[in-house]
């Protein structure tokens, strides 16, 4: 994860990941400085420039995953953004491509923008976090998402393991449940949850 912590968009970070078997990047969240422009929080971890061009360490960062095979994630960039760093990442060679919590407020897509994601090639990633409070969506809009995009490019996670949040295999039961409940046949719930994200993993 390309936050401060680990320098930003720093290469080193990706490339020491790797050597110990890492396999998954993900770009800044909440310190990217389009979520710290959504909360009114000074500063943040710039993608792309003035111009609409990714930065060039970012750059780098997008040779490396391709290099290494590793997949790139998308996190609390605008949309703007994410379609810039896929079609950049396209480029680069990256293969593996997923833009995480596209309903969520941090960089909300609309369903014509998930299906254009899609269309390129980029998995969605749809974590579900704490179904007892909605936090990240509504069923409503999943399911038009389900509709819309189709579940061949739809990942499925829960996002939890935060202390305010359920046990991750509680909240996947709950996820699973609900998609069955709303209608979801069992061999499209079971590519979302297990097929697709083996596939983008390995």
């Amino acid at each position: 994860m390309l936050n401060y912590a680990v320098g930003g968009l720093n290469p080193e970070a990706v490339l020491t990941s790797y050597r110990v078997g890492g396999t998954h990047v993900w770009l800044p969240n909440k310190d990217a400085s389009f979520h710290h422009k959504l909360y009114g929080i000074p500063g943040g971890i710039d993608v792309v420039d003035e111009n609409d061009c990714v930065l060039p360490e970012l750059r780098e960062v997008l040779d490396l995953i391709a290099e290494g095979d590793m997949v790139l994630s998308l996190c609390h960039q605008s949309v703007k953004e994410r379609f810039i760093i896929i079609d950049e990442a396209k480029k680069a060679g990256v293969k593996r491509i997923e833009v995480g919590h596209p309903l969520h407020l941090t960089a909300k897509m609309t369903v014509d923008q998930m299906k254009i994601a899609a269309e390129k090639g980029a998995y969605l990633g749809m974590y579900c976090a704490n179904l007892e409070t909605g936090v990240m969506w509504s069923w409503e809009e999943f399911m038009e998402a389900v509709r819309v995009v189709g579940c061949d490019r739809i990942v499925i996670g829960t996002d939890c393991g935060h202390f305010a949040f359920p046990a991750p295999v509680e909240a996947m039961r709950l996820f699973i449940t609900g998609m069955l409940m709303r209608g979801i046949p069992d061999k499209d719930v079971e590519k979302m949850v297990k097929t697709n994200p083996s596939e983008l993993l390995y």
